[in-house]
């Protein structure tokens, strides 16, 4: 039940009010529970690095304080209520698009073979799977290509029977009998800014705050048009707000616009606004930095604010992709298409950690061992001939032991040698099976969610 109601502005006031709602719900304990509902990770992670810093509050903290988002929140609800289906993967739906396309006889069917296509319906079906039904009756009243989309969502939607997706795990939550004994371990709920939510999450929301000590904390910019949508979010969901809610809320807009040429231009007018602020007496943790896309501005922002001396906070440019890990796992799955050449192979195990057991690796001789032992590409390329190498190293080491010593020659070095070198292209080929039988777990989940 909603023991608290609040209209308040974004920012630090926001911030303010989620502070003292989370003393109060620890009144009796600083150790009870509280589960905040934010609208995004980022918006959890900004809450509660600024929550511990104490910068907010009077310093109760954030002990056994959950922050969740909807899709978290449904998640964590749902354990267990849709044990008979499987979760719906993006390889899943991939495969349940092509279905349909193959099998497509209207419009789509000379352009069914495309990637984009299928790139294109698998976000259709995301999109009309969050709207109600309802909605999708009205579009399939309208025809054309509205009709169209909702006919491929529910032929895509027959493909997918056993899979369950965000909308079937919001419902199952909403609808457990149990909810409120479900609910006791999260505590004090309070929703803290809320904003349009698709209606299976909408419905989940509101039956979390009929049922758990909840408070809603509502931000408004004070703008009738940016905050109707979130005015009519929370009257669906039961929260009772005024209709002149926002009226007293000062509107914040820009002083001035700066027009300049290109990305670069527009960071450094941005860099130069924040050491002005900055020398004025502005604090950095008062200023914030949002640009439309990732690319290019996330690279360009940190690059000069790095270059200007000033501290930041925000996301990385750097990509999985970018790493050691990350490459190491894209050039080990680009190995069957490249029929295992051995320069691939000898350029993954040079360039990332590769581990061989407990032993140190050694990239250099086996790249000369490999040569020597002519392998060129295929599975069976590398297993026939580092074994026959190995054989011919076994044939010396036999010729070796059993020759009369030679003056000029060191027996025991040259056995040394190659023991070594036997050493090293078992290990090699021991090294290339697990890089196949890896890559090969990873082909099987593939084909596995693709059936």
């Amino acid at each position: 039940m909603i023991g608290e109601t609040r209209i308040l502005g974004h920012g630090r006031e926001a911030s303010e009010a989620l502070a003292r709602s989370i003393e109060a719900a620890k009144t009796h304990s600083p150790l009870a529970p509280v589960t905040v509902v934010v609208t995004s990770n980022f918006a959890a992670l900004a809450a509660r690095h600024l929550l511990g810093s104490g910068r907010v509050g009077a310093g109760v903290g954030i002990v056994n304080v959950s922050f969740v988002t909807p899709v978290e929140l449904a998640t964590l609800l749902a354990t267990g209520q849709l044990a008979d289906s499987h979760p719906l993967t993006n390889p899943v739906l991939g495969a349940a698009v092509r279905r349909v396309l193959a099998a497509e006889t209207g419009p789509l069917r000379r352009v069914a073979a495309h990637v984009a296509t299928e790139t294109a319906l698998a976000a259709l079906y995301a999109e009309l799977s969050r709207i109600s039904d309802e909605a999708r009756a009205r579009l399939t009243a309208a025809g054309g290509r509205a009709g169209e989309a909702v006919r491929i969502h529910a032929a895509v939607q027959a493909e997918l029977d056993g899979f369950h997706a965000e909308t079937d795990v919001a419902d199952a939550a909403a609808g457990r009998a149990d909810l409120e004994t479900a609910l006791a371990s999260f505590g004090h709920v309070i929703w803290y800014l809320p904003e349009p939510l698709p209606p299976a999450l909408r419905r989940l929301v509101t039956r979390v705050i009929e049922v758990a000590p909840s408070t809603v904390l509502v931000a408004l910019t004070g703008v009738p048009e940016a905050d109707f949508a979130v005015l009519e979010t929370c009257r669906a969901a039961g929260v009772a707000v005024p209709e002149d809610a926002g009226t007293g809320i000062e509107v914040v807009v820009a002083p001035h616009v700066i027009s300049v040429t290109d990305a670069d231009e527009e960071v450094r007018a941005v860099v130069r606004r924040i050491a002005t602020l900055a020398e004025a007496g502005t604090r950095l943790d008062r200023m914030g930095i949002f640009f439309p896309r990732p690319d290019p501005y996330v690279r360009i922002v940190r690059r000069q604010l790095v270059a200007a001396g000033f501290p930041s906070h925000g996301p990385s440019p750097e990509r999985l992709a970018d790493s050691a890990a990350g490459r190491t796992l894209l050039a080990a799955l680009a190995l069957p298409h490249q029929r295992w050449r051995r320069d691939r192979v000898m350029a993954l195990v040079s360039g990332a950690p590769v581990r061989n057991g407990d032993a140190k690796t050694r990239p250099a001789t086996w790249e000369d061992l490999s040569r020597r032992a002519g392998v060129v590409r295929g599975l069976d390329d590398w297993r026939r001939k580092l074994d026959a190498h190995v054989q011919r190293i076994d044939a010396e080491l036999t010729v070796s032991a059993s020759a009369q010593e030679d003056p000029d020659v060191n027996r025991e070095r040259w056995q040394t040698r190659l023991e070594r070198e036997k050493a090293d292209a078992e290990a090699l080929g021991r090294v290339v099976e697990d890089l196949a039988a890896a890559v090969a777990r990873v082909e099987m989940a593939r084909g596995w969610y693709e059936k």
